[in-house]
């Protein structure tokens, strides 16, 4: 049994009580309306940026999540108590997480005192959403990643970037803006690599000659690009021999899964992204 569904049932039948049901329904069912509700206040007080931008990674986030829902068409959990009914769309990630996570870091990141509360009440929705058997822990896990990722290039891009006096941060005179794209690429390949441990990425279209390898090179080329935007008073060698460095070893674990294999030619694409689109970066930066 994988620790995936060793913590389903963990959190779905050996903690199952009547109080915990009460509490964990009224979570999920509360948790969208209230966040979106809570995105407006800003709007209502007049702070415009954070209220857009709240609204943005609301939204962004969990049509990002639906969508890669139905492209893994992970089914829902099995075998597990239902305290409600099972939802129509598939599993992988969780759009409860995805809008949740990327509410709570936005929160995080304008208000700080408030960034405790917002990211206990998104770990605590994520967590109801596995006791009630409508998720598996990973699920979770990837809607969490693809939130933060929304969230962090939402406030670079959008925040950041729309300017007012009184800044709480100001734009960076050295990074560039597109360099907070990073932050969405690396939720990306963590998605991607998640999803190909757990053994979801078995698409029919993946499966012809070469595409991929053209994954392994755009994914984390992409990583490599916007990695020397985001240092940009580093030398691009400097950044980019660490991420070659990390790539290598991710790469060499998969000898040791059950759902993957050491592929030499994806290794080659993987670090020849990381070298060409980490130079094009470098010189874009400059």
């Amino acid at each position: 049994m994988s620790w995936d569904v060793q913590l389903l049932l963990w959190f779905n039948r050996t903690l199952a009580c009547p109080f915990l049901d009460v509490c964990m329904v009224a979570l999920t069912l509360a948790a969208l309306p209230v966040v979106l509700l809570l995105a407006l206040l800003p709007l209502l007080a007049r702070h415009w940026r954070e209220g857009i931008v709240l609204q943005a990674g609301l939204t962004l986030s969990t049509l990002m999540a639906v969508a890669v829902q139905f492209l893994l068409l992970r089914p829902r959990p099995v075998g597990v108590r239902l305290v409600l009914p099972e939802p129509a769309f598939p599993s992988f990630p969780s759009g409860h997480a995805a809008g949740v996570f990327a509410c709570a870091a936005l929160v995080a990141l304008f208000w700080r005192r408030w960034a405790g509360p917002a990211l206990l009440g998104a770990v605590l929705v994520s967590l109801s959403r596995v006791y009630l058997g409508r998720h598996y822990p990973s699920d979770v896990l990837g809607g969490a990643i693809l939130g933060l990722g929304v969230a962090l290039a939402l406030y670079g891009l959008l925040y950041l970037s729309l300017g007012a006096r009184g800044d709480p941060e100001p734009v960076s005179r050295t990074r560039p803006a597109w360099a907070w794209l990073l932050w969405g690429q690396l939720a990306l390949v963590l998605l991607a690599l998640l999803g190909a441990y757990l053994d979801l990425l078995d698409l029919a279209w993946l499966a012809r000659p070469g595409l991929d390898k053209a994954l392994h090179f755009l994914l984390f080329g992409g990583l490599g690009f916007l990695a020397v935007g985001w240092w940009a008073r580093q030398p691009a060698g400097r950044v980019l021999a660490p991420l070659a460095l990390l790539a290598l070893s991710e790469e060499l674990l998969q000898a040791f899964s059950s759902v993957r294999s050491l592929d030499c030619l994806d290794l080659a694409a993987t670090l020849g992204g990381i070298v060409l689109l980490g130079w094009l970066g470098a010189c874009l930066r400059a």
